[in-house]
């Protein structure tokens, strides 16, 4: 199976233990709210790459749901690249275009915006794409509510290089 056709992951609390362990021993610990969330039990968490579609059934979950849309990696393809889209837009009640460096607080809000709302989408993404993003989400926004995660003035997502004192492991 190719990269781009990778089904969406839905996160039973194995694989969100998993997740956790590997995200330490990265360092990269931006999505570890959302990780203990769905380990938790607190929140269904999907995660879908390069426009796999996300089942009905993360859909139509009980407990509260995130939808987590990565296309924020050196493939991105922007809005065109997932055929669900709309369809998620009408599902949600929140969106999150998340166009910058992730933090742990990010996610540590979007577990208390599922939580409070139920539906969350959550649209990673390289701050190319923003606008475009934006431009699909504002037609949904009678209904939406839309939160903009974007880097400050001048910056850009990604940058080219590890910030001064990344340590890699």
């Amino acid at each position: 199976m190719s990269r781009r056709q990778a089904p969406a992951i839905f996160v039973t609390d194995t694989e969100a233990a998993e997740m956790i362990v590997r995200s330490q021993q990265l360092g990269e610990a931006s999505r570890m709210p959302a990780f203990r969330a769905a380990r938790e039990g607190a929140i269904c968490l999907a995660i879908a790459a390069y426009g796999a579609r996300v089942p009905a059934r993360v859909l139509s979950a009980e407990r509260p749901t995130t939808i987590l849309l990565t296309d924020d990696h050196p493939d991105a393809v922007g809005r065109k690249g997932w055929p669900q889209v709309r369809r998620l837009l009408r599902w949600a009640r929140l969106v999150v275009l998340h166009a910058t460096g992730g933090q742990p607080e990010h996610y540590s809000f979007i577990v208390e915006a599922t939580l409070a709302t139920k539906r969350v989408l959550v649209i990673e993404m390289e701050y190319r794409h923003h606008a475009e993003w934006l431009a699909l989400a504002d037609q949904y926004a009678s209904h939406l509510r839309i939160l903009n995660i974007v880097p400050p003035v001048g910056g850009t997502h990604p940058v080219g290089h590890a910030p001064a004192g990344t340590v890699f492991q």
